[in-house]
């Protein structure tokens, strides 16, 4: 059997309204050495029957079905059954371009090739870059301080696993998978651990990648004792990259923190404990509102408006529901 030059792995649950538009538009590539690995977690709707549906269309398709585990569990599968030369994962909410795995692949040579990401459906989310940016984990120090500019842009790329090239050869040596007990996040845990391994990474300054995000907030989000879990767990992950980088992460993991701990402030309207986290949160941070923000060069309308999200989660949760209309889909 040939091996595919890449494996794209979709975790899927409960997915039946948007999966046939994620499907058609990785089948649609213009780049067409590709294997696609469709993980369904034990969904109770039709998503299940609509992956083997794709299997009689297409040979490229294999469908695993699990029992319900969550996203981790599911993308560890499809790693474990990966053939390709690259591992890229695609949510299956989400949908990309006819160029995507075309202009990623390009760029081969490097360990992680990052994609920019255009969210739909929300208020502010973009990682669409002006340029390429060539980041030397072989060179730490010039490493860390370009993980330590204030560029939003730069930063955002580790929130999240999908819409980038991953090498298979490193996965597979470092034996690395997506942490079950994260809940939320996991995406972030991964990178880090697959930075720790890599020499050159490269962001790229074209976004083919169609982010939803979904404006049904987590039931991880509202726990308490949830939250300050996944906050020991990263930082068990964030301290091991700060060791490699010659501990000049600060300002980089105080970014990435702050992302996970808002994440969880806009859906945390259920939270009884909400006062004592924020005061935590502000002791990790004093200036954690405005200036943090404006830090990441969001612009100071934006600031404010992440100021209000942080201070009044009931405006950040109905803030979250807002949907600017979509860009039209041609799957």
């Amino acid at each position: 059997m040939i091996r595919p030059k890449v494996t794209i792995i979709v975790p899927v649950y409960n997915v039946e309204k948007y999966l046939t538009c994620c499907i058609g538009s990785i089948l649609s590539q213009s780049f067409k050495d590709f294997e696609l690995l469709l993980i369904d977690d034990g969904s109770s709707d039709l998503s299940g029957e609509i992956c083997d549906d794709y299997v009689e269309k297409d040979a490229r398709i294999r469908v695993f079905h699990k029992e319900n585990g969550g996203v981790s569990s599911a993308r560890n599968l499809g790693l474990d059954n990966a053939q390709g030369e690259w591992i890229c994962f695609i949510d299956s909410d989400d949908w990309v371009e006819v160029d995507f795995l075309k202009e990623l692949i390009q760029y081969d040579s490097f360990d992680l090739v990052v994609g920019g990401c255009e969210g739909v459906g929300c208020m502010i989310y973009s990682t669409k870059r002006n340029e390429n940016l060539i980041i030397d984990f072989k060179q730490p120090n010039k490493a860390a301080q370009i993980l330590n500019a204030n560029n939003e842009n730069t930063i955002s790329a580790f929130y999240y696993s999908c819409g980038k090239l991953f090498r298979n050869s490193i996965i597979s040596q470092y034996d690395l998978r997506f942490d079950i007990r994260m809940k939320m996040c996991e995406d972030t845990c991964f990178l880090i651990q697959y930075l720790i391994h890599v020499n050159e990474i490269i962001l790229s300054n074209f976004s083919l990648y169609r982010y939803r995000l979904s404006s049904i907030p987590s039931k991880y989000a509202s726990d308490y004792n949830c939250c300050k879990t996944h906050i020991d767990l990263f930082d068990g992950y964030l301290s091991e990259l700060e060791y490699i980088l010659n501990d000049k992460m600060i300002i980089l993991k105080r970014k990435i923190y702050t992302a996970i701990l808002t994440q969880y402030l806009i859906h945390l309207k259920a939270i009884e404990n909400y006062s004592v986290f924020k005061q935590e949160v502000c002791a990790f941070n004093d200036d954690f509102t405005y200036m943090f923000w404006k830090e990441m060069n969001f612009g100071r309308i934006k600031s404010w408006i992440y100021c209000l999200i942080f201070r009044f989660p009931l405006l950040g949760y109905n803030l979250s529901l807002i949907h600017i209309s979509e860009p039209t889909r041609p799957y």
